[in-house]
């Protein structure tokens, strides 16, 4: 079976060897994505911020290997402090509206930059082999068609 990886061009996927993504048949699995900036410093101070900017980046690497936010079946939030759940859980509602996936919530003492409130991973299954697939983006994209 072929396997198929993709890079967002983050400078940790190069620093520590790594794919934002890779796909083997329909079958697509995303690395932990926090809301990093082009810089790799966190994009928002706020919960709600990162996570949409995190999603962003899912939501790319997923398009670039066929598939998309609404072929997400899994998702695992990794999180500093409880405080943050709610703003979490709200850019979640917006990326999948009442379509939300399988989730688990852990809670972390740390992750890569003290400033990152919460890390999200993702495995999904490509929908670009079924016709019938309406590709919805999140509601907060503003490219969405």
């Amino acid at each position: 079976m072929k396997v198929t990886r993709a890079s967002s061009g983050s400078t940790w996927e190069r620093t520590f060897g790594y794919a934002r993504a890779a796909r083997a048949g329909d079958t697509i699995v995303v690395s932990g994505t926090v809301g990093a900036d082009a810089l790799g410093r966190p994009a928002t101070p706020d919960a709600h911020g990162q996570t949409r900017a995190a999603l962003a980046i899912v939501d790319e690497a997923l398009r670039k290997l066929g598939g998309s936010l609404d072929g997400v079946l899994r998702l695992r939030v990794h999180f500093v402090d409880p405080e943050v759940g709610p703003g979490v859980m709200a850019a979640l509602h917006e990326a999948f509206g009442e379509s939300l996936p399988a989730l688990t919530t852990l809670r972390v003492a740390g992750l890569a930059d003290p400033g990152f409130l919460v890390e999200l991973e993702v495995d999904a299954v490509a929908l670009d082999d079924d016709p019938r697939t309406t590709r919805l983006r999140p509601a907060w994209d503003e490219e969405a068609d």
